[in-house]
């Protein structure tokens, strides 16, 4: 198993992934599986790898640099599921966290859809907005896109499951970097070209979302 961990540096793997029973399981929390994460410090040891497993898609979980005393005080999770929430408190937690890397999209969304299946709202909103490409479960993303139609599949999924009728479900992806391969893979297998967007300042991108919402409303306020 080290083999696959030094390899892909994530669980979310070709050798490990039953893409047939995630299309089919992702939309309750049936799905969601917790790994108990190893609270340890960002070291390598003598064989040159991480001191916990699948290190390259735990560096958002946080751990302790000062590893002579063990100091704990500047531990703290780098990033977290936020629930759907009207609460701005709650949203406000962004703010606080601090993205490490190591991008991996298609897990990021389907770990959202059950999260979305949550919601009351007719109109369900995916918004996927990246600084890159996987850089760890690539051919995982690869595959789901383009073999297994996995944005399909999720809209439609979502809109016979939720109960509500007349759901309408779409998705959206914002590229934060001038990375035009990247927007047209996932315009050309996910979103559709009118809803793949590049965003590179703060200002552009708070635009571009504002415009989405209104879609919706009508009018967003500023």
């Amino acid at each position: 198993m080290k083999k696959y961990h030094d390899n892909y540096g994530t669980i979310f793997n070709d050798y490990v992934t039953d893409y047939q029973a995630t299309l089919q399981e992702m939309f309750s929390d049936k799905a969601v599986i917790t790994f108990p994460l190893e609270w340890t410090a960002m070291v390598k040891d003598k064989d040159h790898t991480y001191n916990r497993p699948y290190s390259a898609m735990c560096l958002n979980g946080g751990w302790f640099r000062h590893v002579s005393n063990n100091d704990l005080s500047r531990s703290s999770a780098r990033s977290w599921l936020v629930e759907l929430t009207s609460d701005i408190s709650v949203l406000d937690q962004f703010q606080d966290m601090q993205a490490y890397g190591n991008t991996q999209i298609s897990s990021g969304l389907i770990r959202s859809v059950p999260v979305m299946m949550k919601g009351s709202n007719k109109r369900k909103v995916f918004i996927l907005i990246s600084d890159g490409e996987d850089n760890s479960g690539k051919n995982v993303t690869q595959n789901f896109l383009k073999q297994y139609h996995l944005c399909d599949k999720i809209k439609k999924g979502v809109a016979e499951k939720s109960g509500i009728s007349n759901t309408r479900v779409e998705m959206y992806y914002i590229s934060v970097t001038s990375a035009a391969t990247r927007v047209k893979e996932w315009a050309d297998n996910c979103v559709g070209e009118a809803n793949a967007k590049t965003s590179t300042t703060r200002e552009a991108l708070i635009k571009e979302i504002k415009g989405i919402m209104a879609d919706e409303t009508g009018h967003f306020a500023s």
